[in-house]
Parts: structure tokens; C-alpha cells; sequence
């Protein structure tokens, strides 16, 4: 990986890239190399020591903060439509900094979980020591699949009151792709073909119901959290799914975007008034798909695409602009993360804990704009406490995720921690760009949905084994 750096960084320099430019190119790169310090280590590691987390983190990094330099600004289009967020838009100057601070974040990431605090999770906190066998376990992903699909049918027809809104509800909501996931890990250990067959007739169909909701992540979110299953059961990233992740998304957007702004009119129009009328969305989609140029469509997609991943454009605007222009917050929105424990039941008046309005109308294009912009979990770390909380920050969310992984990542690990392991790489990989909400009380939420489910299986269901290799640790609460 370093000699591609420099082959990289030379073909820039023979291409014409030169000064801060060129900068741009070595940080990008210095930044790739350190990410894959942790990566590389990991796949000389035999499978059962493996840290799968680290991996997936300094791959979002990647992702997010280093890929932007090249499909947002070396390889952009004379002919592209720019945002605001647009690098091209911004001082080259500006970017360093933004990348400097992505850098540092990541280092801190690396100490913070190479760290033995995180590693003494496992006896500090209880964690899950008996596996649910094959028949509890199908049966607990096809109740939650159920359960799911109908809070899900209820949202969409307006039958949840406000109040009842809460992260518990959410985490509940989502328990129809978490129970395809389940489907996957008892598929994977067990051998089960009932559990692969029920899998392949419920995931099209849980991905077309996303899709009828008009979120594109609705839509991918079966196929991804089934990916990052296989992934945590056979403790291996492979570059296939990574490759196929990336494909599925571009070829999405274009229509799914289409099904937004015209067959839900700007998404005035529920999933449950789309159906009211079969025919009409039949002919919109198959007529955009006849009429679709495949070249423009790809374009279209891939531009998407690279958008969805460029967080070093808003970054740059937060360093730039956040001890200047903007004062340090000083914390009120990590604050937000343990407001969100608060039910809004309990709570009506509970403050709203979404930034996303907050960081359009401070750093992005205005408070004329609707938009709910994320900053990403570094840039919320630099706007509330500047380069310090870039660094504490991110060598606590280092322990934070050595800790996760430490308790629910293991090889011997039973059935519902591996599924908690899905939870926790779906809670803080594609919300990469959130905020810290995302990866705190987001995670906690939906860990802890599943901590009571594990209980009631234990005491309703009664037909749980201990792990052979935690036999002897039986007594132990949480079991």
C-alpha cells in the first residue's frame, strides 16, 4: 500500500497536480496508508482473533474522506451540477485542514481501540453466554420480521401518534431486516436450509417495501444488514460485497429518486396512496426504465453515488468555519444522545434530537433551505470543542468500539451477539456521516431491544443451550 501512494502521488505530479494540490493528493494517500495498518493486520490474524470492526471503520474513512478527493474534485465533470458542499466550490487550503482533521480522527480511532480499556468490557458488562438453537431462533426472526413489517404498514398509513415516537419504537420498527440477518447467522452456523429458503422469499420482498416507502436506505438496508451478517459470521470482509454494496447503490438512486419526486409527488404521496393506485405507478417506473439512456443512467448514478459518500465537503466547511465564523457549541448537541433514552411519552416536550436542520442552516446553504444536512461524528466532535474534541472524542469512540467488539464480535460468541454485532456495524458504518446520537443512543436502543429479547426467549421458550466453551460461566447474569 505505500509504494501505490507513491505511484499515485507521482502519476499526479507527471498529470500537471502541483502545490496545495498536490497536498491534497499526499494526505488523501497518507490517509489511505494508515487506514490499512489496521486492515492489513487484521487479515494476518487467523479468523478467530480477528477485529472486524476496526476494519470496517477504517474502510468508512476511506470512504468518506478520502475517495471525495478524487470523485469530488480531480475527477468531477466540467458539466456537473455543484452544492454547496462541492468541493470545487471550496479553498483547496481549506480541504487540507478538513483532511488533516479526518487524519488525526482516524489515528485517535486507532489508539483509542488498540487501548486495553475497551478490552475489559467483558468483565465489566454482562454479555450473552447461551446460543438459541436453530427452532427458537427461526421462530424469534419470523416474529420479528412480523412485527416489523406492521409497524412499518402502520407508520405509512399515519396510525402512530406523535408521541409514541421514540428510539425504543424505532428500534422495534426495524426488527424486519434485523430478523433477515437472524435468517442469515442461523443459515451460516447451523446449516439450516429452512432458514436460507424462508430468507430468499422475504428479502425481495422486505426490499420492495422499502422501496415503496421512497428511502433508498429502506430499500438497501435488507441486503446490506444481510451482507454484514455473513460477514460477522465468517469473520472475513470480502471485496465482493463491498463491490456489490457500491453497484447496488448506483444503479438505485436514479429511479429511486424518480419514484420520490414524480410517483410520490415529492413524497406528499405515502406508500399506502401509491398502491391505492397500481397502475399508475406500474406505468411511471416501466416508462422511465423504456425511456432511460443505460449510459446517462449509470452517470447519474454514480454521481449520486459520490455525493452520498463526499462528508469531506461539509467537514471543510465545519473547520473552516466553526471557532470563526460559527462559536465552538460546547457540547449541547452530544447532549442530544442521552436525551434520546428519554421516551417522548414520558417526555411530550422532549427537544427534537436531530441536528441535521441545525448544520444546514449554520454550515450549509441556509435556513431558507429544508434540509436536514449530517456533519459527520468528526465534524460534530470539531464544532462543539474544536481540535481537542477531534481528539479525545475519537480516542473515546476508539475504546467505545474495541468495547462492542470485545463483547459481541467473538468467535465463540452465541447467536444473539452476533446479531448485535450486525446492529452495531449497520448503526455506525453507513451512518458514518450522522452524528454521535447515531452511534450512542442509536446502538444502546436497538442492543437493548435485543437484550430483552434474548431474556424472554430464556424464560418463555426454555430450550436454550450453553455455549460449550461457556459452560462454566452458566451462573452468570445475562446469560
Amino acid at each position: 500500500m505505500p509504494l501505490l501512494a507513491i505511484l499515485v502521488c507521482a502519476i499526479s505530479f507527471i498529470a500537471g497536480v502541483r502545490g496545495q494540490e498536490l497536498v491534497m493528493v499526499g494526505l488523501a494517500m497518507l490517509t489511505t496508508v494508515v487506514a490499512f495498518v489496521p486492515v492489513a493486520a487484521q487479515r494476518l490474524l487467523h479468523p478467530d482473533r480477528r477485529h472486524l470492526f476496526i476494519s470496517f471503520m477504517c474502510l468508512a474513512f476511506l470512504s468518506y474522506f478520502v475517495l471525495p478527493v478524487f470523485t469530488g474534485y480531480f475527477f468531477l465533470r466540467e458539466d456537473e451540477t455543484l452544492t454547496i458542499f462541492s468541493l470545487l466550490n471550496l479553498a483547496v487550503s481549506d480541504i487540507i485542514w478538513a483532511q488533516i482533521a479526518a487524519l488525526v480522527s482516524l489515528i485517535c480511532l486507532i489508539i483509542g481501540f488498540a487501548a486495553p480499556l475497551g478490552g475489559l468490557a467483558t468483565a465489566i458488562f454482562p454479555i450473552p453466554r447461551h446460543e438459541w438453537g436453530v427452532g427458537n431462533s427461526l421462530l424469534v426472526a419470523l416474529g420479528m420480521i412480523l412485527v416489523g413489517w406492521v409497524l412499518l404498514v402502520l407508520f405509512q398509513l399515519g396510525l402512530v401518534p406523535r408521541q409514541f415516537g421514540s428510539g425504543a419504537l424505532g428500534a422495534i420498527l426495524n426488527s424486519y431486516f434485523y430478523g433477515l440477518a437472524l435468517l442469515m447467522i442461523v443459515y451460516l452456523r447451523f446449516g439450516s436450509r429452512q432458514a436460507l429458503l424462508v430468507l430468499l422469499v422475504l428479502l425481495p420482498a422486505s426490499m420492495i417495501i422499502g422501496f415503496l416507502t421512497g428511502s433508498k436506505r429502506a430499500f438497501l438496508a435488507p441486503a446490506a444488514i444481510v451482507a454484514f451478517a455473513h460477514v460477522v459470521t465468517q469473520r472475513r470482509v470480502r471485496a465482493f460485497w463491498i463491490i456489490s454494496g457500491l453497484l447496488a447503490v448506483i444503479l438505485i438512486y436514479p429511479i429511486a429518486q424518480f419514484y420520490r419526486d414524480v410517483v410520490q409527488a415529492g413524497q406528499v404521496l405515502s406508500a399506502a396512496e401509491v398502491l391505492q393506485q397500481p397502475g399508475r405507478l406500474v406505468l411511471l417506473l416501466s416508462s422511465f426504465i423504456a425511456q432511460a439512456n443505460p449510459l446517462e443512467y449509470v452517470e447519474a448514478g454514480i454521481d449520486a453515488t459520490a455525493n452520498r459518500l463526499n462528508y469531506l465537503g461539509i467537514l471543510t466547511l465545519i473547520v473552516r468555519d466553526a471557532g470563526e465564523r460559527v462559536p465552538f457549541q460546547g457540547g449541547w448537541t452530544i447532549g442530544l444522545a442521552f436525551i434520546s433514552f428519554i421516551p417522548r411519552i414520558i417526555w411530550p416536550g422532549k427537544p427534537v434530537t436531530s441536528i441535521g436542520q441545525f448544520v444546514t442552516d449554520t454550515f450549509g446553504s441556509g435556513p431558507q433551505i429544508q434540509s436536514a444536512t449530517g456533519p459527520s461524528q468528526i465534524g460534530e466532535f470539531y464544532f462543539n470543542f474544536g481540535w481537542p474534541g477531534i481528539v479525545i472524542g475519537w480516542i473515546l469512540l476508539g475504546i467505545y468500539f474495541r468495547a462492542i467488539s470485545e463483547m459481541f464480535f467473538r468467535k465463540d460468541a452465541p447467536t444473539i451477539s452476533l446479531l448485535i454485532a450486525v446492529v452495531a456495524l449497520w448503526a455506525t458504518v453507513p451512518a458514518f456521516g450522522g452524528t454521535l446520537t447515531n452511534v450512542i443512543s442509536g446502538l444502546i436502543f436497538q442492543a437493548g431491544y435485543f437484550g430483552v429479547l434474548h431474556v424472554m426467549v430464556r424464560v418463555l421458550l426454555g430450550t436454550t443451550v450453553p455455549s460449550r466453551r461457556n459452560e462454566a460461566n452458566a451462573s452468570l447474569p445475562f446469560r
